[in-house]
């Protein structure tokens, strides 16, 4: 197939602008025997998929972390006009030496035939999809947002936001019902985190964070300021204790005497020194990981992951 071949040679050719550290890199490719081949760089570790379904619990900081790699790999590829369309965490992987890479730039799209030029198609993964690519309309750089807000949620949650018993039922669901709150299954994660998630998941993509490189600056910012915040409620929490601890001093007659004599032990206890002060760990309920689609729509034309740099983001 003429036109498949050159397809690929094309998809080839783009990735291969694709330079950067959060990003799995294509070594080289060619032909053998009429065979085409390409060859990409190992990532010795496992998918954030991998990762939650063998029970990894994600905590705020951690996935903000994460998400700035990400916004990172994906400011480099909308800076060389490339939308990668499937950002999920079955396509993140996690380096050994704690990078998180982005992978599958849509090559394996390639090996679906003459499907993938069907009109008005659907690509993506029906639990990470933006509502758009549901419609099969047209896809922007805030799609792969919409995406990063979800894999950001389920990370989180350990659950995707929409749920569904079928594929429909998904797909209907991201494209007309209210994301929710990611602080519903996971009350610990901030409110400023959770206004982010909530605003990448707006159905309009007008209404997103407008670029990776805004998205990576909120989450910088928001983890300085929370950690400022942190460290002053932890600093007036020590001075609390130290006051505390200075106004309810035990007086000498309360103090615990114990006996030296060779008679035996002779100890006088105070109440005060027999308080039991038990520690009460305040543990979150989760439920267990739980499945979800994770099968990939191929049906549109993987062309439509270029776009003119005309079109790219401004930073």
């Amino acid at each position: 197939d003429p036109g498949f071949r050159n397809r690929f040679l094309t998809e080839i050719a783009t990735l291969k602008q694709l330079r950067h550290k959060n990003i799995v890199r294509i070594r080289g490719d060619g032909e053998q025997d009429g065979q085409l081949f390409y060859v990409m760089e190992l990532v010795e570790g496992r998918s954030l998929q991998e990762e939650l379904q063998a029970g990894h619990k994600y905590d705020w900081k951690e996935t903000a972390e994460i998400a700035i790699q990400i916004c990172q790999a994906l400011k480099h590829a909308h800076d060389n006009g490339i939308i990668h369309r499937d950002l999920k965490p079955a396509n993140l992987l996690r380096g050994p030496d704690d990078a998180i890479k982005l992978t599958d730039f849509g090559i394996a799209k390639l090996f679906g035939g003459t499907q993938l030029t069907a009109a008005g198609s659907v690509v993506g993964t029906a639990d990470f999809m933006s509502p758009e690519q549901a419609e099969g309309l047209g896809v922007t750089y805030r799609s792969d947002l919409y995406s990063l807000g979800a894999v950001m949620f389920t990370l989180l949650a350990r659950r995707p936001p929409f749920g569904g018993t079928s594929l429909p039922q998904i797909v209907h669901n991201l494209r007309f019902e209210a994301a929710p709150s990611v602080r519903r299954f996971a009350p610990r994660v901030p409110m400023e985190l959770d206004q982010i998630i909530d605003q990448l998941l707006c159905k309009k993509p007008e209404e997103r964070v407008a670029t990776a490189l805004v998205l990576a600056n909120q989450l910088r910012a928001m983890k300085h300021g929370l950690a400022i915040s942190m460290s002053g409620e932890a600093a007036e929490s020590d001075s609390d204790f130290v006051k505390s601890s200075v106004t309810s001093a035990p007086s000498d007659d309360q103090v615990t005497r114990i006996s030296n004599s060779d008679q035996g032990p002779n100890t006088e206890l105070s109440p005060a020194s027999v308080d039991d002060f038990e520690l009460r760990e305040v543990v979150e309920s989760e439920s267990d990981v739980q499945s979800w689609n994770n099968v990939t729509l191929a049906t549109g034309d993987v062309s439509e992951n270029r776009v003119s740099k005309a079109d790219s983001p401004s930073d």
